[in-house]
């Protein structure tokens, strides 16, 4: 398992655990955690129907859908362990404009 921490423009802390090629998001809203990759299809559906977070939802979706999608899920398909995962997920985070936080 491997932990990937960023913090965001408006200096909320999130993490990506990446655990047998899974990717699951956190942030202070989503405490439980969403797995990004590989697209979980229920969990989408259970996001649309979600009248509490609905906001926050869209955007989640949003992020989901563009993960697994194009150029995106091309280069998650070529990473073969979790370490690759890893240095894909830092790389995207840079260049969306988040700063990694290092252990």
């Amino acid at each position: 398992m491997i932990k990937v921490s960023f913090i965001a423009s408006n200096r909320d802390v999130i993490y990506l655990i990446i655990d047998n090629r899974k990717i699951v998001y956190f942030d202070k809203i989503w405490t439980n955690g969403i797995q990004f990759m590989p697209k979980d299809h229920q969990l989408i559906l259970k996001l649309m129907q979600s009248s509490r977070k609905l906001p926050y939802a869209t955007n989640i979706i949003s992020w989901i859908n563009d993960a697994n999608s194009g150029k995106n899920l091309e280069e998650y398909n070529q990473c073969k362990s979790d370490e690759e995962l890893a240095e894909l997920v830092k790389r995207d985070g840079k260049e969306k404009g988040l700063l990694e936080v290092k252990a």
